[in-house]
């Protein structure tokens, strides 16, 4: 290092790129390498596997560790064989070394070099301040704990190949445009690398980039690694970005962004997918974005260096906090009980994920509250301490920060108990609500005759739902004939239909009538699915118009209620199914509120604490629950 200072020092017209070896030594320190020779080593020999036919003795290696293994499925085989060779490299702590210790003073300058020939040459580039230069283009590495090799090279050879970057100085209007030559770039990588996987690679790391771009790429932490690396290597200004963990849903997500050149903004993309610009899951709450960086984050150094335990989403010190350029943000100061109060100077955000609380952020703890600066709205969070790894301990109750930043801390009332019909234990998104939609319209009607020319309509659905009751007036006479008519474009679509009695919860069962057929002559999807007691299974019917399922009693009976279940998800109450719900009683975290067997489409419970949050579980079946609130006669998500 001091070697790379002393070079710069000699000549005053190299001062910035004096100021550029001294960013990069500087933040040095927050860089990690595993040995070179380890790494070098085990890439050849995936190199050479992923080069040639399996030999006959990588082919019983890889059967070693493929379970039901097709002989003919060679991609499957390559990868078992590169998992099977990794065992071969065993990683120790020590294996891992500080970039300032093992980096040569010639590569350093040479990439100091390359760098400043790119941002020279790149009209893209032509915006960024120094400060950005030092960010996204001046890095020696293409990710954490990648070889510092020649991979700026090797990328820039296969951006060249991919597309003619030279084309866009024609324009006037592109030729400066980050834009543009990243959306090129993005779409030629799209078609040339490999993006499926027959099996997914969890074998050591690839960390050399000539082998990393030989590899398919199976999620987005590898496709953002790789675009990044190659936009990077053109001086397109180019980040990855994060968030720990969905709010909403299970795992985390990465993309990439790029800084613009007219304001200085960044527009995002997911990798190999969608161009720059495109809005990234539009409208999808997130509790904390970071960035990945190089220069190293002081709040993060502290955080890290503070003695405590720290989740490993968190244990980096070079990312930086960008929540608050991807949704409306709030400060929130939690008070913590003095019963619970540590020494600890550091408390977490959690947000569910379906089965835990994962840590996403972290606050400062002080006097009796900790304080959680920006983070997101419209979300559910619990207050949590830190310790042994990953294990958390909750510090208050769980809390709401709705969409104008207004906290609920959510203390169970156990005085005041409600009753409640639950209808589903996971919340339906958009992809389903355009399906759901085909319920609008439709119909709940009753006869005495079987061509139903003496048809009348009981009840009309106005709203979208996946599944719910409609209570039939008191007053309807008995009718033989009873079914659900979609008149909608919707090709029926109706998943389940029960037929109670007045006052009873029991089914009526009669003759199974309707529009015959099925769209595709799909035998699972006729109207006897309808009756099936599989509320997965649904009606989809060859007439897109005017198609109906439903009973014939043999004689006229009278209906008090009609359950039913629209086509969607496997997430409705279903029959036969054993389910347990809870409520977050306080630190000590979930208390049951009892098991049930689902003897219809909902489950009633009459002992729920009013203003609680609570979890419905399936015991029988499925991954996807989801945590919510009553309000207003409804379950709220979160």
């Amino acid at each position: 290092m001091e070697k790379v200072l002393a070079h710069y020092s000699r000549k005053s017209e190299d001062s910035l790129k004096l100021r550029a070896a001294e960013f990069l030594i500087k933040n040095m320190p927050g860089h990690y390498s595993l040995d070179p020779a380890i790494v070098n080593a085990f890439c050849d020999q995936v190199d050479s596997i992923l080069a040639t036919p399996l030999d006959t003795s990588l082919l019983e290696l890889a059967k070693t560790n493929l379970k039901e293994a097709d002989d003919q499925d060679w991609a499957g085989f390559k990868v078992k064989a590169m998992e099977a060779v990794s065992k071969r490299f065993p990683v120790k702590p020590s294996s891992s070394q500080s970039d300032i210790r093992i980096l040569k003073a010639d590569y350093l300058i040479r990439n100091i070099e390359n760098a400043f020939e790119t941002w020279a040459n790149a009209p893209w580039a032509a915006h960024l301040t120094f400060d950005d230069f030092c960010e996204y283009i001046l890095p020696y590495k293409a990710a954490p704990a990648f070889q510092a090799d020649n991979w700026k090279d090797e990328c820039s050879e296969l951006a060249d190949r991919l597309y003619d970057l030279t084309d866009l100085r024609a324009g006037r209007f592109t030729c400066h445009s980050p834009h543009w030559a990243a959306l090129n770039i993005n779409q030629g990588l799209n078609s040339h690398l490999k993006t499926t996987l027959p099996y997914a690679y969890t074998g050591l790391p690839i960390l050399r980039m000539s082998t990393f771009l030989k590899m398919h790429l199976s999620n987005c932490t590898d496709k953002g690694i790789v675009v990044k690396a190659v936009l990077q290597s053109k001086g397109i200004p180019v980040a990855v970005d994060f968030t720990p963990q969905w709010p909403t849903q299970a795992q985390g997500h990465s993309w990439n962004v790029i800084q613009v050149s007219n304001n200085g903004r960044f527009e995002e993309f997911v990798p190999l997918d969608t161009d720059p610009g495109t809005p990234h899951r539009p409208g999808e709450m997130m509790a904390k974005v970071y960035r990945q960086c190089y220069a190293l984050n002081p709040v993060f150094i502290r955080l890290n260096n503070s003695g405590e335990a720290v989740p490993s989403s968190l244990s980096t010190v070079t990312i930086k906090d960008v929540t608050a350029e991807y949704v409306s943000t709030q400060d929130v100061r939690i008070r913590i009980d003095p019963a619970l109060k540590k020494r600890n100077k550091y408390a977490y955000v959690a947000v569910f994920d379906n089965r835990n609380w994962v840590p996403v952020g972290f606050g400062e703890v002080g006097g009796s509250e900790a304080v959680f600066e920006a983070i997101g709205r419209d979300i559910a969070y619990l207050p949590v301490y830190c310790s042994d790894g990953e294990k958390i301990t909750p510090l208050s109750y769980p809390f709401t920060v709705d969409a104008y930043g207004k906290v609920d801390l959510l203390i169970p009332d156990t005085v005041n108990r409600e009753s409640f019909k639950l209808l589903r234990k996971y919340p339906y998104y958009h992809a389903m609500t355009t399906v759901t939609k085909r319920l609008i319209s439709g119909k709940i009607q009753a006869a005495n005759r079987p061509d139903f020319s003496d048809v009348v309509t009981i009840h009309e659905f106005t709203e979208a739902q996946s599944a719910g009751e409609v209570r039939i007036p008191a007053e309807t006479p008995k009718y033989r004939y009873w079914r659900y008519f979609s008149s909608l474009a919707g090709f029926n679509n109706m998943a389940e239909l029960l037929f109670h009695p007045p006052g009873s919860n029991r089914s009526l069962r009669g003759t199974i009538i309707g529009t015959p057929g099925s769209y595709l002559d799909d035998p699972r999807r006729t109207r006897e699915a309808v009756f099936d007691g599989d509320p997965f299974t649904f009606f989809d019917s060859t007439d897109p118009n005017n198609s109906w399922a439903g009973m014939d009693f043999g004689e006229p009976v009278s209906i008090g209620s009609v359950e039913y279940a629209f086509r969607s998800d496997d997430n409705n109450i279903r029959i036969g199914d054993v389910y347990e719900l809870f409520y977050w009683k306080d630190e000590s975290g979930w208390e049951s509120l009892g098991k049930k067997k689902a003897e219809n489409m909902n489950l009633y419970y009459d002992n729920i604490p009013s203003h609680a949050l609570l979890l419905l579980r399936d015991h029988t079946r499925g991954k996807e629950e989801r945590i919510f609130t009553l309000e207003n006669g409804e379950q709220v998500w979160w």
